[in-house]
């Protein structure tokens, strides 16, 4: 039967059993599949996107809005949004160029292999203080501008991150000043796809 799922197993949440992988008590993404496999492109395509699509289904869920937007090393969400969703789609316009990939998380080498010759990496430009707003938006529910810290906190304003208003065409000039870092940092012979 098209659409049909079995009846979730008593002791776990909708959320649990789509994400279909508990280590140690914490819902995760299993990457199992592709990480450090060399594997077909149709495949890991076909992977990526069926797990975006079970994970998209459960965003409204409040225990994995907690788990999947909080940066943590003790599960893959984060190289999952961060670096494989983004290979998925650089690999979608590519994919008649290379045949394998091997995603490698965690490696300084890179993030994946293409063909066994070609690495790649994937990078965010953005402001180099952006992680004070993540900070903010998990402990307050909001956050402001990087561009504008305080390093004292207030009572009428608990947050680091302030109002800022950009001028003239300053935000143009701060994407392309993000950009040249994210380039400027990454000296390897590599493809660098950049995220903004």
């Amino acid at each position: 039967m098209i659409g049909y799922l079995p009846p979730i197993p008593i002791g776990l949440s909708s959320a649990e059993y789509l994400l279909g992988n508990k280590k140690d008590g914490h819902m995760d993404i299993d990457i199992t599949p592709i990480d450090y496999r060399n594997v077909d492109i149709p495949y890991y395509i076909d992977f990526v996107t069926d797990e975006l699509k079970k994970h998209i289904s459960l965003v409204k869920n409040k225990d994995y809005k907690k788990i999947a937007f909080t940066p943590s090393n003790q599960n893959s969400f984060k190289s999952f949004f961060e670096e494989i969703v983004p290979l998925m789609f650089f690999l979608q316009r590519e994919k008649t160029n290379y045949r394998k990939i091997k995603y490698m998380s965690g490696s300084q080498k890179g993030d994946a292999i293409l063909d066994d010759t070609t690495t790649i990496e994937i990078t965010k430009a953005q402001n180099v203080r952006k992680y004070l707003a993540t900070q903010d938006m998990l402990n307050y529910g909001y956050s402001f501008s990087p561009k504008n810290i305080q390093k004292t906190v207030t009572a009428s304003s608990p947050t680091k991150t302030q109002p800022y208003v950009h001028r003239n065409k300053e935000h143009v000039d701060d994407v392309a000043l993000y950009i040249h870092n994210a380039i400027k940092k990454n000296k390897r012979r590599t493809i660098l796809t950049t995220q903004y």
